[in-house]
């Protein structure tokens, strides 16, 4: 096994009660014998870092170009397509759910159109979700962010859509502010009164907090 591990500091990565873990070691017994994965096993029947280190590894590549070549892939469709297979079959033979086919389908098929099914290559999920602004957006954003006093999250934000028609929210304009340095100074709030201050006064015969009478 020459799969790579992760430290386990954090609880709940590696879920051996996790389904396609438990499909992952039905596989491995019937690959290594009962013996050898046995041999794996932790106290209490709890896996080893050896065994968590297969199921890592699992879990870390199930994207579906990591799992099966392109031409499988296309190959599964074009059955579809032509009505040679139903989409539980498909679903199984890929080892996807019911949506994430139809996607891979809608996408097959629009490849289809276009007449090049043959180059058509299932894409991983992942990359820069947060796309680069135009340049006009940009400079509108560090002109209100560097202001005096600096406009508000919110107000950069309806700004640049009332102005340019750029629709965002504030969360990600504070994101995109703290990347470019000119995010709000942060201001640490004052400290609250203590415990009891203004609604009760601690008696010095007994020590207990009583509550201050309120004159009528």
């Amino acid at each position: 096994l020459t799969a790579p591990c992760r430290p386990s500091g954090r609880r709940g990565v590696l879920s051996w009660a996790s389904r396609s873990n438990l499909a992952q070691g039905v596989k491995l017994r019937g690959a290594l014998g009962g013996s050898a994965l046995q041999g794996m096993g932790g106290a209490g029947g709890r896996p080893t870092s050896a065994l968590r280190c297969v199921c890592y590894a699992r879990k870390k590549y199930r994207q579906l170009s990591h799992r099966h070549a392109p031409d499988f892939v296309r190959h599964q469709l074009e059955l579809h397509r032509l009505d040679q297979l139903d989409t539980a079959q498909a679903c199984e033979q890929l080892g996807v759910g019911k949506s994430q086919f139809h996607r891979l389908r809608s996408s097959y098929l629009r490849a289809c159109a276009k007449g090049t099914p043959q180059l058509w290559e299932p894409c991983s999920s992942g990359g820069a979700r947060h796309p680069q602004w135009p340049a006009p957006v940009q400079a509108l954003a560090l002109k209100l962010l560097k202001s005096d006093p600096p406009a508000s999250y919110s107000l950069v934000a309806s700004e640049l859509h009332r102005r340019l028609g750029f629709v965002t929210d504030r969360s990600t304009v504070r994101r995109w502010a703290r990347a470019h340095a000119v995010a709000h100074p942060h201001v640490p709030k004052p400290p609250g009164p203590a415990c009891g201050a203004g609604s009760a006064s601690r008696s010095a015969s007994s020590g207990r907090w009583m509550p201050r009478p309120t004159p009528l």
